[in-house]
């Protein structure tokens, strides 16, 4: 009745000099078994929900890494264009503020002219 209501840690109380000992012998090992293959499942159970939870938190971190990378793909595109205007209509530097890793370079940028290069000053190409 135990083992039937889930209980796998009873065992059938038989000893050696009894009849019917080598199959309560079986039956105990047996339970033994079903009790070691129970808390397998349990323990399975609860790292598949702790997995789950892991899984769930890299994919966050994942999305919130690449709508980062996405932020700063497109800044840079700004950047170039800002600073190919600059170079272009010989003005200084006004690069917009950023949200991003960016936004030191662009205060860093911000005000100051594109000087020639040693190259173009002597009348060759710069790039």
């Amino acid at each position: 009745m135990e083992v039937a209501n889930g209980n796998f840690n009873t065992r059938a109380p038989l000893t050696k000099d009894h009849v019917l000992w080598q199959i309560s012998y079986s039956l105990n090992n047996l339970l033994s078994r079903l009790q070691r293959l129970n808390q397998a499942e349990t323990d399975f159970q609860r790292v598949r929900v702790e997995a789950s939870h892991v899984v769930g938190s890299l994919q966050s971190q994942a999305n919130q890494l690449k709508h980062e990378l996405q932020q700063v793909q497109a800044e840079t595109a700004l950047l170039v264009d800002v600073l190919r205007t600059a170079r272009i209509k010989s003005q200084p530097i006004w690069a917009p503020t950023s949200r991003t890793v960016l936004e030191p370079l662009c205060r860093e940028l911000t005000g100051n002219y594109l000087q020639p290069s040693l190259r173009a000053a002597n009348g060759r190409d710069a790039r």
